[in-house]
C-alpha cells in the first residue's frame, strides 16, 4: 500500500494514536492481530530538505520483537521501484549500556524505559497500553524517537524530487511482513498555532484555545510562559494531548474543541507572557502563536462597613470603612436606602467616584426607619461588595414589655425547646434568647439577629459534668430598644456521663478465713452505689461474679466466703443515679494460704534474658510429667502485688515459656505451678528477673 497525498502524515498522526487506544481497551482487537506477520505502518514528513520517517506496529509484541532485529530503511527515487538501503546496518534502539549513561530525569531515559521493560504477554492489554505510552513519549521530541529506534531522518534528498520509502524488519523473510510504502515529493506545510486566549484573575491565569482546526496535524500542544517575553519555559512536564478522548462522548459544538489550562500561584501586578506551539508525531514544533500578556490583580473582597449616620445643619453625613488592602480596587461608591429593609425596596440616592475620604454628605428626608447600604463597585467587571444594612431611626427610647410565660423542655438527646407568649407592641421587632450554665448575670446571647417567632430550639452538649442550664429572653422594637430580660427558667441537661471510676486501695487476708477489701470513693458527686465483683484467680476459665452491692458511703467490705489454698481477684465499679456505670477498677488479687503441703513437682526453674529480641525465657524441669496436666504461670511487676496476673496456661509437655511483654529497667517475678491430672496442684515455684 502506498500513500502519495501531502496530508497523509496528519491523518495518520491521530490515526495511530486512536488505533493504539483501541488495542489497549479491546481484547478482541488484540486477538485479531496476526502475530506471525509483521504489519508495519510507515509515514513521512518533508520539511527543509529533510524527510522524517516514523513507523508503527499493530501490536506491542510485534514492536518488541522487531526492536531486537532492527529496521531496514530503503528508498526509491522518482517512479522507480528499485529500492536501495539508506543505512549500512539495521536501525535499532540505543543499547541498555548507553541508556544507563543518560540522566534519569532526561526524556530519552524515560522513553527507553518503555523499550527495555520486561514484557509479560500473558497480559496483552497491559502490554498494548505500554506500547501506546511509548508512542506518546517518543513523539514528544525527535531525540526520543531516534534514540528508541522508531524514526529515521533522510538528509540526502534533492528538492522537488519524488521519493518512496519503505521500512521492514531486519532478518525476517518478506513473506512474513506486510510492509507499507509512503511516497512524498512536496514539502509539508505546518499550520499556524491556535489563537491563545488568557483571562487573568486573582493570582491565577486561565488559558484556552481552539484545537479543532489543527488537531489533525498536531497530536499535542506545548504551553509556554515567560516573565520577560524573551525566555519562555514549558508550563507542563509533557505537552497537552489534543486528540485522545472517550470514543463514546461527543462535543456539543462540532465547530470547536476548546482546550483549557489554569496557571495558579501567580504574583498580582506582575506582567506575564504566554504562547502555545503545536507538535506533531515527528517531534516537529510549529511557530509560536501570538504572545498574550497581562497581569493578575486581587479581587474586591472586603465589603464596606457603615460606622455612623449623623445629621448636621439639615444634611446627612454617612461614614464607612473599607479594608486598606481593597480600597485601591474600588472604582466608585453608591448609597442606597430603604424604609423596610426589603431587597426590592432599596433605591439609589447617591453615586460618586472612589476617594480616600470614606464619607458622603447629602440631602435626605428620612422616614421613621431608614436602612442605609453602601455599595462598592470594583474596577474589575462584575465585582461589587455591599455593606450590611445600617438602621437610622428617629428618636424612640421606650423598649417593649418584658416577655412573659417562658417554659422549656429538654429531651434525652439534649435538644431544648423553649416557648413563650407573644408581645403586642406595634413597633415590635423580635426576641433575643440568652443562656447561662450557672444563673449568673452574664448570660450569653444565642441569636445575633432578633426573630419574631415565640419558640426557640437549642442543642446542649451531653459530654458535660454540669447538668444545670438557665434561659431568659428579651424583646426588641424597630429601633433596637431592648426590654429587660425575663425571669430565668432552670432546666437539667440529660445525664450521659458515667461516674468516675474508683480504685481498690488495699486487700487484707485475715487468718485465712476472710478477706477485707478497701477502696477509694469515686470523686463524682452523683454516685448511687458500688458493685463489687470477684473471681477465682487460679481458674483461668472462671468468670466474674457480682459479690456485693454497696452504699455510696461504703469504703470497705469483708468477704467471708473463701476457701483455703485459693487465689481471689476483685474489681469494683461505681453506679450513678441514672444507672450509668463507671469503668472497672484495676483487678486486685488476694492469696489465701494453703492448708496442706503439696509435692514438689517443678525443679530447676531458670530464666534467660534477651535484650536484642526483647523477651525473657523461662525453662524448668518436672519430677513426674505423667502426673501433670498443665502449668499455670503468674507474674508481678516491680514487686507490686497489685499487678499480679495469670499470663500463661501451658500443656504438660511444654517446659519453656517466652514473655515478650517486657520493658527495660523493670523487675519481673514469676510464679509457676503444676496442675495434676488427678486433681490438686503443686507448690508455687518463684523466680525473680531484672530486665
Amino acid at each position: 500500500m502506498s500513500i502519495h497525498k501531502e496530508n497523509s502524515s496528519r491523518k495518520f498522526c491521530y490515526g495511530v494514536l486512536l488505533l493504539l487506544c483501541i488495542l489497549t481497551t479491546n481484547s478482541d482487537a488484540i486477538a485479531q492481530v496476526d502475530k506471525d506477520i509483521y504489519e508495519i505502518q510507515t509515514l513521512a514528513f518533508k520539511t527543509k530538505n529533510k524527510v522524517y520517517l516514523r513507523w508503527f506496529f499493530k501490536s506491542a509484541k510485534q514492536w518488541y520483537d522487531a526492536n531486537q532485529q532492527g529496521y531496514i530503511i530503503e528508498r526509491a527515487e522518482g517512479n522507480s521501484t528499485d529500492f536501495i538501503k539508506l543505512t549500512a546496518n539495521p536501525v535499532k534502539p540505543i543499547s541498555q549500556e548507553e541508556t544507563k549513561k543518560i540522566p534519569e530525569n532526561n526524556e530519552v531515559y524515560k522513553t527507553m524505559g518503555f523499550v527495555y521493560h520486561q514484557p509479560d504477554f500473558s497480559k496483552p492489554e497491559a502490554e498494548e497500553g505500554i506500547y501506546m505510552m511509548y508512542v506518546l513519549q517518543s513523539s514528544y521530541s525527535k531525540e526520543n524517537a531516534l534514540s528508541s529506534g522508531s524514526m529515521f531522518i533522510d538528509s540526502t534528498i534533492v528538492s522537488g524530487k519524488k521519493y518512496t520509502y519503505r521500512v521492514s524488519v531486519a532478518n525476517v523473510e518478506s513473506k512474513k511482513q506486510k510492509i507499507t510504502t509512503v511516497s512524498i515529493q512536496d514539502e509539508n506545510k505546518l499550520p499556524a498555532a491556535p489563537t491563545l486566549m488568557v483571562n487573568f484573575g486573582n493570582r491565577i491565569a486561565k488559558l484556552n484555545w481552539d484545537v479543532k482546526p489543527i488537531m489533525n496535524e498536531y497530536f499535542a500542544i506545548i504551553l509556554e510562559k515567560s516573565d520577560d517575553n524573551i525566555n519562555f519555559n514549558a508550563l507542563t512536564p509533557q505537552p497537552l494531548l489534543t486528540n485522545i478522548q472517550d470514543a463514546n462522548t461527543k462535543d456539543t459544538n462540532t465547530t470547536k474543541k476548546i482546550m483549557q489550562y489554569t496557571d495558579p500561584g501567580l504574583e498580582n501586578d506582575q506582567l506575564y507572557y504566554y504562547r502555545i506551539k503545536g507538535i506533531n508525531l515527528f517531534g516537529i514544533e510549529s511557530e509560536p502563536s501570538v504572545v498574550i500578556s497581562g497581569s493578575c490583580s486581587a479581587n474586591l473582597q472586603g465589603a464596606p462597613t457603615i460606622i455612623s449616620v449623623d445629621t448636621l445643619q439639615n444634611k446627612f453625613i454617612l461614614a464607612w470603612v473599607m479594608p486598606d488592602s481593597t480600597k485601591q480596587l474600588v472604582d466608585k461608591y453608591e448609597i442606597l436606602v430603604s424604609k423596610n429593609n426589603l431587597d426590592s425596596s432599596y433605591r439609589k440616592i447617591l453615586e460618586f467616584p472612589a476617594k480616600n475620604d470614606l464619607r458622603a454628605i447629602f440631602d435626605f428626608k428620612p422616614d421613621a426607619s431608614n436602612y442605609f447600604v453602601v455599595k462598592a463597585i470594583g474596577k474589575k467587571a462584575d465585582q461589587i461588595m455591599e455593606s450590611a444594612p445600617y438602621l437610622y431611626q428617629l428618636k424612640d427610647s421606650i423598649p417593649p414589655a418584658v416577655p412573659k410565660g417562658l417554659t422549656g423542655t429538654v429531651d434525652n438527646k439534649g435538644v431544648v425547646t423553649l416557648k413563650w407568649k407573644t408581645n403586642t407592641e406595634p413597633d415590635f421587632l423580635g426576641y433575643r434568647v440568652f443562656r447561662s450554665f450557672n444563673n449568673s448575670k452574664n448570660y450569653a446571647v444565642l441569636n445575633g439577629t432578633p426573630f419574631a417567632a415565640t419558640g426557640f430550639k437549642d442543642t446542649l452538649s451531653l459530654n458535660q459534668l454540669n447538668s444545670n442550664v438557665y434561659y431568659r429572653i428579651a424583646a426588641l422594637d424597630n429601633r433596637f430598644n431592648e426590654s429587660s430580660q425575663s425571669d430565668s427558667i432552670h432546666l437539667n441537661r440529660p445525664d450521659t456521663i458515667p461516674p468516675a471510676p474508683t480504685g481498690i486501695k488495699k486487700i487484707t487476708v485475715i487468718e485465712n478465713k476472710s478477706i477485707e477489701i478497701n477502696w477509694n470513693k469515686s470523686f463524682s458527686s452523683d454516685v448511687k452505689n458500688y458493685l463489687l465483683f470477684r473471681k477465682e484467680g487460679t481458674d483461668s476459665s472462671s468468670t466474674w461474679k457480682q459479690l456485693a452491692e454497696l452504699k455510696n458511703t461504703d469504703t470497705s467490705y469483708t468477704d467471708q466466703n473463701i476457701q483455703p489454698s485459693t487465689d481471689y481477684v476483685y474489681k469494683i465499679q461505681a453506679v450513678d443515679f441514672g444507672n450509668l456505670k463507671s469503668s472497672f477498677s484495676a483487678p486486685f488479687t488476694a492469696k489465701v494460704a494453703k492448708t496442706d503441703t503439696k509435692n514438689k513437682a517443678i525443679n530447676n526453674l531458670n530464666a534467660y534474658v534477651s535484650h536484642d529480641k526483647q523477651y525473657i525465657e523461662l525453662n524448668w524441669g518436672v519430677s513426674k510429667i505423667e502426673n501433670v496436666s498443665q502449668y499455670l504461670i503468674y507474674r508481678t511487676i516491680n514487686n507490686n502485688e497489685q499487678t499480679v496476673s495469670l499470663i500463661a496456661t501451658l500443656p504438660a509437655d511444654k517446659k519453656i515459656f517466652d514473655d515478650n511483654d517486657v520493658k527495660l529497667n523493670s523487675i519481673y517475678t514469676y510464679y509457676i505451678k503444676a496442675i495434676y491430672k488427678a486433681g490438686g496442684y503443686s507448690n508455687l515455684e518463684k523466680i525473680e528477673v531484672t530486665y
